[in-house]
């Protein structure tokens, strides 16, 4: 489509690891993805801010749990009716699977908004070397206008 001639996307984070200053410490991130380059068309600029934190029970793992809030462009994160929705929560919990195997890793995470990016996902990744994984999930659009799509994804690092 007419926005195909604009695939240039950028993203940047700044982050302080969980436990960075003491035991309690948890991880923060605050961070800038999907900064196209067409104004008003790809421009979607989210901004986000979010803190994480893993929980255990003696040494069994229960997760991280991570809560944040984005902010975007008003003129392009739209709702179903045209109006702007351009911010809201994130959620998600995050867990490695190691009584699986130490390569199964698990997520389910929510973004708040009824633009194209609001969404309840479920997903896993499976990692076969250390250079070669695969990411599955399925995505629950909060806009029912949106189709629900499931997303397959290979990394091959090298």
């Amino acid at each position: 489509g007419d926005l195909d001639r604009y695939p240039m996307y950028f993203n940047a984070k700044l982050a302080v690891p969980e436990y960075a200053y003491g035991p309690y410490f948890p991880a923060a991130a605050f961070g800038l993805y999907d900064v196209g380059t067409k104004t008003d068309k790809t421009d979607d600029d989210l901004v986000y801010i979010d803190i994480a934190k893993t929980f255990s029970i003696k040494d069994f793992s229960l997760g991280s749990v991570s809560l944040g809030y984005f902010w975007g462009n008003g003129k392009v994160l739209l709702d179903e009716n045209g109006n702007r929705d351009n911010n809201g929560i994130l959620w998600a919990w995050e867990r490695t699977m190691t009584e699986i195997s130490d390569k199964l890793w698990v997520c389910a995470e929510y973004q708040g908004t009824k633009s194209s990016y609001g969404a309840f996902n479920l997903g896993f990744s499976l990692q076969f070397t250390k250079d070669i994984s695969v990411i599955c999930g399925y995505q629950f659009y909060n806009n029912k206008n949106l189709t629900d799509t499931a997303t397959i994804q290979m990394d091959i690092n090298y």
